[in-house]
């Protein structure tokens, strides 16, 4: 679910301006040079950098916004008409150290206007290397089938065994203590 979540985040077509329709804006066309200009100059939180989505091409950055928030920016995704620094999200710390709560965008008209968020809870691996997604859903939902007992309650399962904490990103910047594929002489 997180994985086909992410895929519509990062390869949506409709996506044809860098305004997100609430303050954000493109930047620079070299936005990884613009993004580690702009981090240099600080020290950094572990959330803060730029990042690859693991099995794929994309890359974005997040960067803090002010003391407890942080803007999700895409620098560099599959789908040739997202614009780089396009605003993707937004994330904020929770009490639990390393973790963050985040509403990442979806879906664009073709105005521009960001709509359709997902809830995401980010975590930090331990080494600060790599970030795990998972997904949420909060509010209420209505299951029709409990009004009818016994009719498709033993039928009708979804059933989704993958992991919950293999999508995410990896750390391209500042470089990882760890180098994910090593070079050998």
């Amino acid at each position: 679910m997180v994985r086909s979540l992410l895929i519509l985040l990062i390869a949506s077509v409709s996506w044809l301006s860098g305004s997100a329709g609430d303050g954000s804006r493109a930047l620079d066309s070299d936005m990884a040079d613009s993004v580690m200009t702009q981090l240099r100059s600080r020290s950094l939180n572990a959330v803060e950098g730029i990042w690859q989505v693991a099995g794929m091409r994309s890359v974005i950055a997040i960067v803090a916004d002010g003391r407890d928030r942080y803007n999700i920016l895409a620098i560099d995704v599959d789908a040739p008409a997202v614009i780089p620094g396009t605003k993707i999200g937004t994330a904020r710390p929770t009490a639990k150290q390393g973790t963050y709560d985040a509403k990442i965008y979806t879906k664009a008209s073709p105005d521009g206007k960001m709509s359709r968020s997902a809830d995401f809870i980010i975590s930090v691996s331990a080494d600060g290397n790599r970030i795990t997604l998972h997904h949420y859903y909060k509010g209420l939902a209505v299951r029709m089938w409990r009004s009818i007992p016994y009719l498709f309650g033993a039928t009708l399962r979804n059933r989704d065994t993958r992991p919950d904490d293999i999508d995410g990103c990896i750390r391209i910047w500042p470089a990882p203590s760890i180098q994910e594929n090593p070079i050998s002489l």
